[in-house]
């Protein structure tokens, strides 16, 4: 009797547990089909009434379990060819959109940066969206200040968390907006792994990236010309990041340079830079130690009529950065602020007259032992020193050294 009543017990618990997961089952199945008829509708109510802006999708699709696939994106200053998400099941009761996995294919995404902030439509916007306006308006109606609801929606947003976010195939279009000569680059062939990245408040999150290097003109593409690898923590004001530009060519973006540093006026014909740098911060305070390095220089033949004078100094700079070296190079540190950084041109050429200053004995040093190699050379040669060889040699050390005092001398007239 009581083995009867156990198989009873069994059966309805079994009968019981088959219902419930063919309830869930069909119920998933509708949800899954409904999504799939209208979901697409429901993704651009969702993001037009959240950002205000006006949004094209050709598809959405969802997939078992929770995964969405997008494509041909288009809204503000943003669009992609293809997404795929996987979203989080804690996504289902978290106020903020927590994503697992996000894959995104053919990006282009237009940024503007101005007074230290970045700006991308509607996402990064310098106005509130249209929606959001008729909402404060609303709750102003029930004395509710329109300054904290402002607060409130710049904190917010569209908050998400992604576990995963993996970028190809993609183009960035960024120009900064400063007030004597804007500037605007284009990144393509961008590829970009982040882990662990929040918005709006983000913490601590990796990133590894890579791009080549475009000028606004589109004359010429560098390759593989930027990367960066390391973390970055937002709330703490901490952050380690190897950054680095290879090949960088100096002609290309030369109707962004003030007319003192353009190409011609130094009669350079061809020119590769390359940076490496480390940015460091704790607590706030950001350490950047970098290296320059000239990969490649050339210069313009000239005409004797031609004043070559900027040639020569720039020459003689690079002779001091060579010295011992394979390729001229510039070790500098610059210390700033993660939040408010501030750094400028200028600030980069104080730290290159300091080093050509510290170096200078070492120079000197260099350019006697290459006298003594040219008075040598010339003995091996003939079997003697001649007074001829040992005047012009010591004339162009001396000509050499003038022209180093005389681009100091400018700088501290046009200081």
């Amino acid at each position: 009797m009581t083995k009867t009543t156990k198989n009873k017990a069994a059966k309805k618990i079994f009968i019981f547990s088959a219902i419930v997961v063919t309830i869930i089952f069909h119920l998933y199945l509708g949800i899954f089909i409904f999504l799939n008829i209208k979901g697409k509708n429901i993704v651009i109510k969702k993001i037009e009434k959240e950002l205000g802006a006006k949004v094209e999708i050709e598809s959405v699709t969802f997939g078992f379990p929770f995964n969405i696939k997008i494509t041909n994106f288009d809204c503000g200053d943003v669009s992609f060819r293809k997404a795929n998400i996987s979203l989080g099941l804690s996504s289902i009761f978290a106020q903020r959109l927590n994503l697992n996995k996000v894959y995104l294919d053919g990006l282009k995404l237009k940024a503007s940066v101005q007074n230290n902030k970045i700006y991308i439509e509607p996402f990064l916007s310098r106005k509130k969206p249209k929606l959001r306006e008729k909402a404060v308006s609303a709750q102003n109606k029930n004395s509710i200040s329109s300054q904290n609801v402002d607060m409130n929606f710049k904190k917010n947003g569209l908050p998400f968390f992604v576990k995963k976010l993996y970028i190809k195939n993609s183009q960035a279009e960024i120009s900064c907006l400063v007030k004597k000569n804007p500037v605007t680059i284009i990144l393509e062939d961008i590829t970009v792994g982040l882990r662990d990245f929040a918005y709006p408040r983000p913490g601590k999150f990796y990133i590894k990236f890579n791009s080549s290097l475009l000028p606004a003109s589109k004359k010429k593409k560098i390759p593989k010309a930027l990367s960066a690898n390391g973390w970055i923590n937002y709330s703490g004001k901490a952050m380690d990041v190897d950054f680095k530009v290879n090949n960088f060519d100096y002609i290309l973006f030369e109707g962004y340079y003030s007319d003192y540093w353009k190409p011609d006026a130094f009669k350079i014909k061809e020119a590769l830079i390359s940076l490496d740098s480390n940015f460091t911060s704790k607590n706030n305070d950001l350490t950047i130690n970098s290296v320059l390095v000239l990969e490649k220089i050339a210069f313009k033949e000239v005409e004797d009529d031609e004043d070559s004078s900027k040639m020569k100094t720039l020459k003689t700079i690079i002779a001091f950065f060579g010295v011992g070296k394979d390729k001229p190079t510039l070790h500098f540190k610059l210390k700033t602020k993660m939040d408010s950084p501030r750094l400028d041109f200028s600030s980069l050429k104080n730290v290159v007259k300091d080093s050509v200053q510290l170096s200078f004995g070492t120079v000197i040093k260099g350019v006697l032992d290459n006298v003594k190699k040219d008075v040598l050379g010339g003995f091996k040669k003939t079997g003697e020193v001649t007074v001829d060889a040992v005047v012009d040699t010591f004339k162009e050390v001396v000509d050499s050294i003038a022209e180093v005092f005389k681009f100091k001398a400018k700088d501290k007239n046009q200081k």
